[in-house]
Parts: C-alpha cells; sequence; structure tokens
C-alpha cells in the first residue's frame, strides 16, 4: 500500500482528467487483501485544468508538488527593498 498503490493513486489524480480511490478489502487489518476497490469519477473542470498545468511543468520535483511537500522561497525579486541598499 505504501510504496505502490498509494504512489499510483496520488500520481492518478495528479495528472489525468479522472480520479481513483483504491482501497484494499481485508478479512482483518493484518490479513493479506483478498480483494481491491476501485472508485473512478470525471473531475470538475477546475480539477482537470490543474491536472493539465501539472502535466505541462516539467517532471523534475513533480511526486514533491502533488504531496504538497513543494516549499516556495523568495527570489531576488520578491524581497522587499531594504533602505540604504542600491539597487542594480
Amino acid at each position: 500500500m505504501r510504496f505502490v498503490i498509494r504512489p499510483a493513486e496520488l500520481e492518478v489524480n495528479g495528472l489525468f482528467d479522472t480520479g481513483v480511490r483504491i482501497e484494499m478489502v481485508r478479512k482483518h487489518p493484518r490479513a493479506m487483501a483478498h480483494g481491491v476497490t476501485l472508485c473512478w469519477w470525471r473531475k470538475s473542470p477546475d480539477e482537470f485544468q490543474a491536472a493539465q498545468r501539472e502535466r505541462n511543468r516539467s517532471k523534475v520535483g513533480r511526486m514533491a508538488r502533488l504531496k504538497g511537500a513543494v516549499e516556495r522561497t523568495m527570489t531576488a525579486l520578491d524581497l522587499p527593498h531594504q533602505p540604504g541598499e542600491r539597487s542594480a
């Protein structure tokens, strides 16, 4: 689940025009799975556009962006002007 199912579910939900939820069916919590439940749905227009934007971006850092683990840094253009500094 942790290394295959969840990353695949995250990638499908982040990149395609359909969403998916995958659940393993077990007789008790530590038993091996004896079934899989898949749920597919069509995304809303806003979700579809977000997936399109992600597909058009670079693959570098994609999984971190999909997980929400990316921190935005400030560039020199975003920093406020400090008094006494010379601008280039």
